[in-house]
């Protein structure tokens, strides 16, 4: 159990009822997050004020939405679930240079995805990624945005870290450490709207979930992340006449995660799976909320990439 060294119990009715409300939490996100942000720029354009003359109007209210459209709906299943903050945002007994050790990590893992995406981009279309062969390629002034590096590099991470590595993960995480990753992080990658990147955060949701049951608090995977977005983010403004620069700094990050992960201090965590959690999945991925916030996303990332 996550952060729990105690077994509860739990009748197949109960799993039901609550993987039926963390379905309720994850359909509402599907509708706010992907959905209500499509209609509200088709309405700006309808209008005349969606342009990069009101960029900053524009990612203002987007992105603020997709925030509270991440935030409410988790809140309220905290809530239900009679969840508490301290389970998962608990003082840790991380230094700073385990911190840095986790990040690098995991900000090599995620920028070799990244990439991985390319190469397949190149031979099967699968929507636009961040990154291109020069480095990381942003289109819009939207980049340039001071909102959206507010919201991209520190607020988005905060929330999500909250959302999914924090309440949904200490929901589903009563019926096993095993099953809560893999369910958590599958639901993060098709509920994020690309193509390009279902593989890259399915395996970064891992890592980070593997971060909050290391230190049995999402502190540490709030500061990978928000680090990994600062990096993308840089990344992005570097003109592409400097792509060396860029190139420099991927192979010192993946030069430091060799050297950390053969270090001897640094420690692994070993997620063991159980024998009945193929009925586990049936239940929860079958529930009708989390199979229609599912299809939500599935279809508005299918939309969204050939579109």
């Amino acid at each position: 159990m996550f952060m729990s060294k105690k077994n509860i119990k739990v009748s197949k009715e109960f799993a039901k009822r609550q993987f039926s409300t963390a379905g309720m939490a994850l359909l509402l996100y599907a509708l706010i997050v992907l959905i209500l942000p499509e209609f509200l720029k088709l309405y700006f354009m309808s209008i005349g004020i969606y342009s990069d003359n009101n960029s900053l109007i524009n990612t203002g209210i987007l992105y603020t939405l997709i925030v509270i459209g991440t935030l409410v709906p988790f809140l309220l299943l905290k809530q239900s679930c009679h969840i508490r903050i301290k389970d998962f945002w608990r003082k840790c007994n991380a230094g700073f240079s385990d911190l840095f050790a986790d990040s690098i990590v995991y900000s090599a893992i995620g920028t070799l995805f990244m990439f991985l995406t390319i190469v397949i981009n190149s031979y099967i279309k699968i929507g636009d990624s961040m990154i291109t062969s020069l480095g990381i390629s942003v289109n819009g002034s939207w980049a340039y945005n001071p909102i959206f590096f507010v919201l991209f590099v520190i607020a988005t991470p905060f929330v999500e870290e909250i959302a999914f590595r924090g309440i949904l993960l200490r929901v589903l995480g009563r019926y096993g450490n095993y099953f809560a990753m893999i369910s958590c992080s599958l639901v993060y990658a098709i509920l994020h709207g690309s193509i390009a990147e279902v593989i890259p955060t399915f395996f970064l949701s891992i890592i980070l979930i593997k971060l909050t049951l290391k230190y049995r608090s999402i502190q540490p995977a709030v500061v990978a992340h928000i680090i990994f977005n600062a990096i993308l983010y840089l990344m992005a403004l570097t003109p592409g006449k400097y792509y060396q620069i860029v190139a420099i700094v991927i192979f010192a990050i993946y030069l430091m995660a060799i050297i950390v992960v053969f270090s001897r201090n640094y420690r692994y965590v070993k997620v063991r799976q159980k024998n009945n959690e193929k009925m586990l999945y049936s239940l929860f991925f079958f529930r009708f909320t989390v199979f229609l916030s599912l299809i939500i996303g599935a279809v508005y990332t299918v939309l969204y990439t050939f579109l």
